[in-house]
């Protein structure tokens, strides 16, 4: 994965492993060792960052602050105060945007955690409103789970026509194009057509015309 920023401000922060040597060499003024396991080895702010993959732009990531950490055992990436991502194909048209109060991305396993107020919307117009969501990024197609969202968390499917659906869990393919809530309610609109409607009360009169 290739990360190109811009208009941002980012600050690396690096641990003294000796301490004697480091105040040697900044000419005795101390310096506090950091543990990395605890503290972020790279801190952004302001941070509009294009994501690449396979040498074709796939995401595009808005966010306050960004840090990131080099825990050996789970490298991750934080996002504290709100994001926005937009996902592109390969001809970098928007094929979907998500945001979220907070985010977690863990680098190992490709998969995201959105916490508070996650909406989520497909290139259909579909949307996702939850309070938490898990998304493996890497998923393979076809995969019915790429997007979940724990069986407690209440979640809410709404559709370009006004159709929605809400209930408590929710497992989906990428581009949401098959969300399966678990626990599910909610309201679907009909229509019944002008011509049906005629053909009922032909048949009504008929009916009353017979002996």
């Amino acid at each position: 994965m290739v990360l190109k920023t811009k208009n941002s401000v980012i600050v690396l922060l690096f641990s003294c492993v000796f301490a004697a040597s480091c105040d040697k060499k900044t000419g005795g003024i101390p310096i506090v060792p950091i543990n990395v396991e605890t503290m972020p080895m790279l801190h952004a702010e302001n941070v509009t960052a294009f994501l690449s993959d396979s040498g074709y732009t796939r995401y595009k990531v808005v966010a306050k602050i960004w840090d990131s950490y080099s825990n050996k055992d789970n490298p991750h990436w934080h996002f504290p105060e709100k994001i926005y991502v937009e996902q592109y194909d390969t001809l970098f048209h928007v094929v979907g945007h998500l945001k979220a109060d907070t985010a977690y991305f863990f680098e190992r396993q490709n998969l995201w955690k959105l916490i508070g107020n996650v909406y989520v919307i497909n290139i259909e117009g579909t949307t996702l409103e939850t309070s938490e969501l898990f998304w493996s990024q890497n998923a393979p197609h076809g995969d019915r789970c790429a997007i979940r969202v724990d069986k407690s968390k209440f979640v809410k499917i709404t559709r370009i026509n006004g159709d929605f659906w809400t209930g408590y869990g929710l497992c989906s393919d990428q581009a949401m194009n098959d969300p399966r809530i678990y626990s599910i309610g909610g309201e679907i609109t009909y229509t019944e057509r002008a011509d049906s409607l005629a053909a009922d009360s032909v048949k009504q009169a008929e009916k009353e015309a017979q002996p």
